[in-house]
């Protein structure tokens, strides 16, 4: 289970929500961008859980296309400051490559 996520759990037995919070919490971990748009959960919970726990983020800080081949690279960052480097490459098979470091 992600770290986050478990984190989230612990802190919801400690507040006394109902188990079923976790089932509702996890599905909108993958499917909404943000707190606020996790809408089964209250509004007062969404805002406590928020003051705890950010909703990972990550935002383009550079982005660069090959013009020979169309490879793209691009420096991602974390909501924590760390930067991932991934590159999309055309491969022999006609198919895209991606490696992320």
């Amino acid at each position: 289970m992600d770290t986050q996520l478990a984190r989230i759990t612990q802190w919801l037995t400690e507040h006394n929500q109902p188990k079923f919070r976790f089932k509702q919490m996890q599905t909108a971990w993958y499917q909404q961008p943000d707190w606020e748009h996790v809408t089964t959960l209250s509004k007062e919970l969404r805002q406590q859980l928020a003051a705890e726990f950010s909703w990972l983020q990550i935002k383009s800080s550079r982005m660069a296309v090959s013009p020979d081949d169309g490879t793209q690279k691009a420096v991602l960052e974390l909501n924590d400051g760390q930067k991932i480097e991934t590159v999309c490459m055309p491969n022999a098979r006609d198919k895209r490559t991606i490696c992320i470091s």
